[in-house]
């Protein structure tokens, strides 16, 4: 090795593994670790992270995380991770949810080491995601760990559908095993989705075991070979020939039009030409949101030949002139899907102007919104430059049922933007959307143009992710927080100290870092909340929260109070629970505990599941730690 010239070295470094270059190669000896000084991060997170489009997660996007399941990289650096994150101090720097994400990944390492070391440290209420991790690896060893040792929170249609669509039959057999199929969902609806995330994979196996435990039989056939949406599935995953083995036989229209979208998507124009009869029988009879429908899908489709499915398409349905897309309430929710996958392609842009070259009458809300969640600045500025007639013209909205879903601000019953109050107010909508997703730099392209932050828009920075759930909700609006707060005249109206404390708790309770925690007290005069920063926080950021409110002659005296002391248990950061009560700061009276023990057992607002959700592992760590008895409760 001592032979070997620097560059040579390096050279042998690139072409390893990241890990194995910063771990292992540059181990060898003096002079290589020289060489190698540059290789020192070791990546713990698989680049190819598994995507809601994976798994027919599509119920509703905006509540979707970028990243649905987080996978560890392979190999993975087994000893090097037990070895660092077998110790606490590692552990104090990282927020409740970063702690949550280093533990799915040990999850998922296949190296039960490493899930030990994190088990041991993370100090955190153990979510569903942990478990759906190690499903999407097979590893049902881990699985067993978390569900039955940890008792972690269970997704169960998630994790069904995550094992089935990764085509890991031993954690589907597991599972059903288990009685792990009653959840949100009951009974069938648990195997149809598993059915169809199984079909998008193409994982043969998995369907046939599907079919044969459940006995889904009718007229000698698995009843899902007869569902047009599994066909559909088969065909969004490019599995051409399980797609038509599905299909085989299916006539049923209404079930065709999911079938034929799902085919337009994910399949080769070859294949679309296969159904030449169905196309002409859909332009017959198909009501024009349906068309619409099967024809958004080639045009959101991932494969190379998009535009040839799309014109090839035009010549069977033959659309009016002028066609306009999503015109009422109704149609805008049947096509949004499709509108949502692809704004997701890089070449948005041009696949708009692929429709307005052909007359198409866009609806311009949802198809900015869609932009702007995505992050595609070309996109977004296309759609303020659309020009009246480019725009469909929206029918007066239908009286809501209760059942129907709130669209947000994807769909106005309001005429195109003609002048410059409507063109702001789709631009407000944009901006809005933008912090939710977390686009920055979308953020800043459109201020360059003159259009800075509406007042309230910050708040949109924070739905959809909170901590009382099963799943981890990702604080995708974190980046815009921070730009925000760092850059002057990022806002449109500067926001008063109260203002920005508000700010500071609710970032603060998800979880921000200690940096844009410092930014909001220092630059912008927040108010520290403890029991924010205890919520969300690591042990770090409590403690230069204490060292602030102690020079400032804050610092709580008294332990917190029941409901204070509650939330931090309810968000499940059990580390920063410990560190409270080290300190003297959780309530540990014997009326206190007997309060917090019942509290924790009352539902919140009559939704039952919160206290499935939360209670339990709480409930453990006052009993662990404060050696809560039967006589406390006696």
């Amino acid at each position: 090795m001592l032979q070997l010239a620097p560059e040579l070295i390096r050279k042998i470094a690139s072409s390893l593994p990241p890990g194995d270059a910063a771990y292992s190669f540059k181990l060898t000896c003096k002079e290589v670790a020289a060489c190698l000084h540059e290789f020192r991060i070791i990546r713990l997170q698989c680049q190819s992270v598994l995507h809601a489009e994976s798994y027919e997660l599509w119920d509703k996007p905006e509540l979707l995380p970028s990243g649905l399941v987080a996978m560890a990289e392979q190999p993975w650096p087994g000893a090097a991770f037990a070895h660092h994150w077998g110790r606490p101090e590692p552990w104090r720097a990282l927020s409740r949810r970063q702690r949550h994400r280093v533990l799915c990944l040990a999850a998922s390492s296949l190296h039960p080491p490493s899930l030990e070391a994190a088990l041991a440290h993370c100090g955190t209420v153990i979510k569903a995601d942990a478990l759906t991790s190690a499903a999407a690896v097979g590893d049902v060893a881990a699985c067993e760990r978390l569900l039955l040792g940890e008792g972690c929170c269970c997704d169960e249609l998630l994790v069904w559908r995550v094992a089935a669509g990764r085509g890991q039959l031993k954690v589907c057999q597991w599972l059903f095993a288990l009685g792990v199929q009653i959840g949100p969902l009951r009974g069938e609806h648990i195997w149809y989705y598993a059915v169809e995330a199984a079909a998008f994979g193409g994982h043969r196996e998995v369907l046939d075991w599907i079919g044969a435990q459940r006995a889904l039989v009718f007229e000698g056939q698995a009843v899902f070979r007869g569902l047009g949406d599994v066909a559909g599935a088969a065909g969004k995953g490019g599995h051409v020939a399980l797609q038509a083995d599905l299909a085989a036989g299916f006539t049923d229209m209404g079930l065709n039009i999911d079938m034929l979208g799902g085919v337009a998507y994910g399949c080769p124009l070859a294949a679309l030409r296969a159904y030449r009869k169905r196309w002409e029988d859909v332009a017959t009879v198909a009501a024009d949101v349906y068309r619409q429908h099967v024809l958004l899908y080639a045009l959101a489709s991932p494969t190379p030949d998009w535009a040839d499915k799309a014109v090839w398409l035009l010549s069977h349905l033959r659309p009016p002139a002028g066609w306009a897309f999503g015109c009422s309430r109704r149609d805008a929710s049947l096509v949004r899907e499709p509108w949502w996958r692809c704004a997701a392609r890089p070449d948005f842009a041009q696949r708009l102007e692929f429709m307005l070259a052909r007359g198409f009458r866009l609806p311009l809300r949802l198809v900015a919104t869609a932009a702007a969640a995505a992050g595609n600045a070309a996109a977004v500025d296309l759609c303020l430059g659309l020009r009246p007639e480019q725009v469909a013209q929206p029918q007066q909205p239908e009286p809501e049922s209760e059942s129907e879903p709130d669209s947000d601000e994807e769909w106005e019953a309001e005429r195109p933007p003609r002048d410059r109050t409507q063109q702001l107010e789709l631009v407000d909508a944009v901006l809005r959307k933008a912090v939710r997703w977390g686009r920055v730099g979308l953020l800043q392209q459109l201020r360059a143009r003159g259009f800075q932050l509406p007042r309230g828009s910050l708040r949109q920075a924070f739905m959809a992710s909170g901590s009382g759930n099963a799943r981890e909700l990702e604080f995708r609006g974190l980046p815009c927080v921070r730009y925000a707060a760092a850059e002057a005249g990022a806002l449109a109206a500067p926001l008063t100290a109260g203002e920005w404390s508000r700010v500071f708790r609710a970032a603060a309770r998800r979880g921000a870092d200690l940096e844009l925690l410092r930014c909001l007290r220092e630059q912008h005069g927040a108010a520290i909340d403890l029991v924010a920063v205890a919520t969300g926080g690591s042990e770090e950021a409590l403690e230069w929260a204490a060292a602030e409110l102690e020079v400032a002659g804050q610092m709580p005296r008294q332990p917190l109070s029941v409901a204070d002391f509650r939330a931090v248990l309810k968000a499940g950061n059990w580390a920063a629970a410990d560190w409270l009560l080290a300190r003297g700061l959780a309530p540990t009276s014997r009326a206190q505990l007997r309060r917090l023990f019942l509290s924790l057992l009352v539902p919140q607002r009559g939704w039952r599941d919160r206290v499935e959700i939360y209670a339990v592992p709480a409930l453990r760590w006052v009993v662990d730690r404060c050696g809560l008895g039967a006589a406390v409760l006696g």
